[in-house]
């Protein structure tokens, strides 16, 4: 390194930081003392590492990682991953206000669950209640026309959920 830039240590060089010249020392030709330049990179490295974020980093990098995180859920059977599901749809929705692709996943998956599950996380609201607010939401958004669409499909499934239903208590009472 010398050779190249007649420095003597990576220390000396400028990186172009935003540091503050109070926050990190850097080490001088003065001092050559190794156990001087040591405690200087002790103390540089514990600044470094005690700062704290001033807010927390982002948990998606895009709205399409969301529905990434919740593959692994939609063929389960087991009532932890509807649990699982729900939360990171609810910390998409923070990230993602305004996203209706997080939205249509949100209520695709939420379809997807038996209502067995359902019924076991969430006693006083089924999936298919959820989903028809979250259709809601997305009603009175300005979304792109393929939303729209995948909203009204997923509205219609819905309708056809609570139909089958009805049908079948209706069907239990005839035969009792």
């Amino acid at each position: 390194m010398r050779i190249v830039t007649g420095k003597t240590s990576f220390a000396e060089l400028s990186r172009h930081s935003t540091w503050n010249s109070n926050q990190l020392k850097r080490s001088d030709e003065d001092d050559r003392d190794p156990a001087t330049v040591l405690d200087q990179i002790g103390n540089n490295i514990l600044r470094l590492t005690t700062q704290t974020a001033k807010q927390e980093p982002p948990l998606f990098s895009s709205p399409y990682e969301v529905e990434l995180a919740c593959r692994f859920v939609r063929d389960a059977a087991d009532p932890d991953a509807l649990i699982l599901m729900r939360e990171i749809f609810e910390a998409a929705f923070v990230e993602f206000p305004k996203s209706g692709f997080v939205i249509l996943s949100a209520i695709q998956y939420l379809l997807a669950f038996p209502s067995e599950s359902t019924l076991l996380v969430h006693p006083n609201e089924t999936n298919a209640e959820k989903a028809d607010e979250l259709l809601l939401k997305i009603s009175k958004m300005k979304v792109p026309f393929d939303v729209q669409f995948m909203g009204f499909l997923s509205e219609k499934l819905i309708e056809q959920s609570q139909k089958s239903r009805e049908v079948q208590k209706s069907e239990l009472n005839v035969s009792s």
